[in-house]
């Protein structure tokens, strides 16, 4: 399982997503603040559950092509 974050900046009223670790904080407006974390297989699945936690429609996977 992997975790990820869910980040949220008032100054934007914007959300960030990704997983836990990533590295991705130098790309944070300022003000954002961890809200929520989840653990998941992958992105896809995570996903589907940030959706339901912000009560947004059903997330619509992304399918790689193989």
């Amino acid at each position: 399982m992997k975790k990820f974050d869910l980040w949220f900046a008032s100054s934007t009223n914007s959300y960030t997503f990704f997983e836990s670790g990533a590295h991705h904080e130098a790309l944070l407006d300022k003000d954002a603040k961890l809200i929520w974390s989840v653990s998941a297989k992958n992105y896809n699945e995570a996903c589907a559950k940030r959706n339901e936690y912000l009560g947004w429609e059903p997330y619509k996977p992304f399918v790689d092509p193989e």
